[in-house]
């Protein structure tokens, strides 16, 4: 199964498709006779190049902060869990756990709590449909665990 964030692959590509046309804008203002299309091209793309290397900069500087668990596969390995710990410094952070069907093109979020609240040890399958979510509630009780159409997600404390 692939595990690819599909979502930030996207963002990334049109932060550099937008990159390229900016500096093809800039360098294709040079060859036109009309100076007045010279200069409304060129002060379009120099802010359009900029605002996209910006954004391709923060969200490659951005992924760092996200570690992923190894899949917790299904019996039959059609479904994946896998954890998300997202590390937000001092704020603490979250940790989320997400199911992944139709060869990783499809996820959705099935856990969202406390950072470092879910091991891997603690993801379970009783079935190809059934899955188990233990977390710890050792600091703070707030959790929200989602059921999916495709599998029957539980949570219960540790």
């Amino acid at each position: 199964m692939l595990f690819m964030e599909w979502f930030r692959f996207g963002a990334i590509a049109i932060g550099l498709a937008l990159l390229a046309a900016s500096i093809f804008g800039f360098a294709y203002a040079r060859k036109l006779r009309n100076k007045a299309m010279r200069i409304v091209i060129r002060v379009i793309s120099v802010p359009i190049g900029a605002i996209a290397s910006l954004v391709v900069l923060l969200l490659i500087a951005g992924s760092g902060c996200v570690s992923h668990s190894v899949p917790v596969y299904s019996p039959s390995g059609k479904l994946a869990a896998r954890i998300e710990d997202a590390d937000e410094g001092a704020m603490g952070g979250e940790t989320s756990v997400e199911l992944f069907w139709a060869h990783g093109f499809r996820k959705q979020t099935i856990y969202q709590g406390e950072w470092k609240s879910v091991q891997q040890s603690d993801i379970q399958w009783n079935s190809d449909t059934d899955l188990v979510i233990h977390y710890s509630a050792a600091y703070n009780p707030d959790f929200r665990c989602y059921t999916v159409d495709i599998a029957k997600v539980s949570c219960s404390p540790r």
